[in-house]
């Protein structure tokens, strides 16, 4: 049989943003807009800090995200329904730390749209039927996710991590949803939904002047605001400790693993991202090769970045049946010492800054996958620039800086987390892995 090798790669092509507008309005928003004309269509996204500080209002900010589309002033749920369909545009909400929005519509109709918006965040109505019917909707869900492995590991990973810290948790309790009403979801509207410290992205065949002064004209119906909060601080994370959560008769665990990262204005950050790559951030990493391919420990494994209100952390994760769940994180702690012991290679860096390289490209390679990008650098901290900025940083990277970078954030006895399972089968196994694990 002849064996036909691949071609070389050729270089990573330069990433560039296209024209740019960064405005700020007085009422506090940040505008960016992008140019982008490969098809006569835009796109819009928006985010509105959400602080939650109680486990009330984190079931209050599910509903009012829920609800946000059922009308304002005198425009009804059907109405805006009417609007999107006959312009052709979309329009969807949802939740996390931000209040978020995601739209797009021809380029023709987008004065129509921003109006729209500007109307639904200045005064969206959550009338009584469609908080009630959103409550319903959102006590469905919860009980249906809190079943969930998934959700059970995560919860319980909050929970040991930082304690009771309802702005992190991925569901209200039931009893909060219970206790939502309409004036409570109305209330908290009008106190945190305001532009002050807002983004909106704004990417498409656009005039970039045309467009900011479109916005401006459209969202003076939004006040002025900005919703003052206490400012959140996490405890520093327990390290090295590890908590077994009961799941009597699982056949599967699941192995959530947290230790402290470097900020993304931290000089360490960029050959950070390159060791969390070559470590377990994509399929041909160590950690995957390992308990995967190698071994067969584990269904799923990765690990990857997270920013947890002032803190970015780095998260592990693995599913693994039963029986082998100590021989994972056995593994999982022996990659974590590799990674320093056995020092990463040209090869393996470059394979690494390759694929970042790549995943960046293609995130910034469509109208809408730009406006997510852009986003998501603003949410962040992050200025436009950073798009093309970020992976520079990576080709200065060499195998000397990532080595003592993944000396001092990957040692088992810094990382924290829970293991999900059958603790009748678990225990005793995890015992001694416990103590030889963690500190």
């Amino acid at each position: 049989m002849t064996v036909i090798g691949l071609p070389p790669l050729g270089p990573v092509p330069d990433l560039s943003l296209p024209p740019l507008a960064d405005v700020t309005l007085p009422s506090g928003l940040r505008v960016v807009a992008a140019r982008c004309p490969s098809v006569p269509m835009t796109e819009l996204r928006l985010a509105v800090p959400l602080p939650v500080v109680t486990a009330n209002e984190a079931a209050v900010a599910e509903v009012l995200a829920a609800s946000m589309l059922h009308g304002y002033a005198n425009r009804t749920h059907a109405d805006i329904a009417d609007l999107l369909e006959r312009s052709g545009s979309t329009l969807d909400v949802g939740r996390s730390r931000w209040l978020t929005l995601s739209a797009s519509c021809p380029t023709d109709r987008l004065e129509e749209l921003v109006h729209l918006i500007g109307g639904l965040m200045a005064g969206a109505a959550h009338c009584e039927d469609a908080v009630d019917r959103e409550r319903r909707r959102l006590t469905q869900k919860v009980t249906v996710a809190r079943a969930q492995p998934q959700t059970i590991a995560a919860s319980a990973l909050v929970d040991h991590a930082y304690g009771d810290v309802p702005a992190l948790r991925p569901l209200p309790e039931l009893a909060d949803v219970a206790r939502v009403t309409a004036e409570r979801v109305r209330e908290l509207h009008r106190r945190t939904v305001l532009p002050g410290g807002a983004h909106l992205v704004i990417v498409g065949d656009i005039d970039l002047e045309d467009a900011i002064e479109t916005v401006a004209r459209q969202m003076e119906q939004w006040e002025a605001g900005s919703a003052d909060g206490p400012q959140a601080f996490l405890r520093p994370l327990p390290a090295g400790s590890l908590r077994l959560v009961d799941r009597p008769g699982a056949v599967q665990s699941q192995i959530r693993l947290l230790a402290p990262g470097a900020h993304r204005d931290d000089p360490r950050f960029p050959s950070l991202s390159l060791a969390n790559v070559v470590f377990g951030g994509y399929f041909s990493s160590r950690l995957v090769m390992s308990l995967r391919e190698e071994f067969g420990l584990a269904y799923r494994v990765d690990s990857s970045f997270r920013d947890y209100l002032d803190q970015m952390v780095i998260a592990i994760e693995a599913d693994t049946a039963t029986e082998v769940t100590a021989a994972a994180l056995k593994q999982i702690q022996h990659q974590i010492r590799q990674l320093s012991e056995r020092p990463v290679t040209g090869v393996e860096i470059d394979a690494a800054r390759r694929y970042l390289a790549g995943m960046s490209m293609l995130a910034t390679a469509s109208q809408s996958g730009l406006a997510g990008s852009l986003l998501a650098a603003l949410l962040l901290g992050q200025p436009p620039a950073r798009l093309v900025t970020f992976p520079k940083l990576l080709d200065a990277i060499d195998t000397e800086e990532l080595r003592a970078t993944a000396s001092e954030f990957y040692r088992p006895e810094a990382f924290c987390g829970v293991v999900v399972g059958d603790r009748s089968a678990l225990a005793d196994e995890l015992e001694g892995t416990t103590d030889d694990y963690f500190a």
